[in-house]
């Protein structure tokens, strides 16, 4: 009988333990997260603050514009961000409030950059390939997904001729419903490259041949 009770006291300490690992795990889990998408918000910020910086500058230079190197303020950290974002999404899930208001920002900070480079490709004779990205998480996702990974691809391989927008048309916002309605985006993924639409998944072999 005592060796019975010493038995089952060995087992109740175990699962105590047990339980307080993976309570003492959740909580850390959950604390690091919020840190991350604190850390996140901070870096959204610094950069909303640069891209509007850099669009009023070039209201007020006007034909100066040309001087300033528009991919470089913000292209490769907003790349960045792009990803962070896309690894909180998997981490949270897609249909995270947090994570759906974070995506809506970085779909704001990319149209503001899309409009820049736009102007600074048209008044300065730059040759800067403009790809715009629409997709969904919740229509035709597997060929988004692997849209997603043809772009990651492009982009590497030509980091200095093209610029890449990406927009998520679950978003409701007015700014990104006029995007979608001036290209008539009613399939996903489309992309939009030089102003040219091709709707439906594009191959690497495809977009890059309408890159060159």
């Amino acid at each position: 009988m005592m060796k019975r009770m010493v038995s089952t006291g060995r087992y109740v300490q175990t699962l105590i333990i047990a339980v307080s690992i993976f309570v003492l795990g959740f909580f850390l889990g959950f604390y690091i997260s919020e840190m991350r998408m604190e850390s996140m918000l901070s870096r959204y910020e610094d950069l909303r603050l640069k891209i509007t910086g850099a669009i009023l500058q070039g209201s007020v230079l006007e034909g100066e514009l040309c001087k300033y190197d528009v991919l470089g303020i913000t292209g490769k950290e907003k790349v960045e961000l792009g990803k962070e974002v896309q690894e909180m999404e998997d981490t949270r899930g897609k249909t995270d409030e947090e994570v759906l208001r974070l995506r809506e920002d970085y779909s704001l900070l990319s149209l503001n950059q899309l409009l820049l480079v736009e102007k600074w490709n048209k008044e300065c004779s730059k040759n800067i390939s403009v790809i715009i990205f629409f997709y969904s998480n919740t229509k035709n996702v597997t060929d988004s997904d692997n849209q997603g990974f043809v772009l990651d691809y492009i982009y590497a391989k030509y980091p200095d001729k093209i610029s890449t927008y990406v927009f998520d048309v679950d978003i409701e916002n007015p700014a990104i419903d006029v995007l979608m309605k001036k290209y008539n985006i009613s399939v996903v993924p489309t992309l939009v490259i030089n102003e040219n639409v091709y709707a439906g998944f594009q191959t690497r072999e495809k977009v890059e041949s309408l890159i060159q």
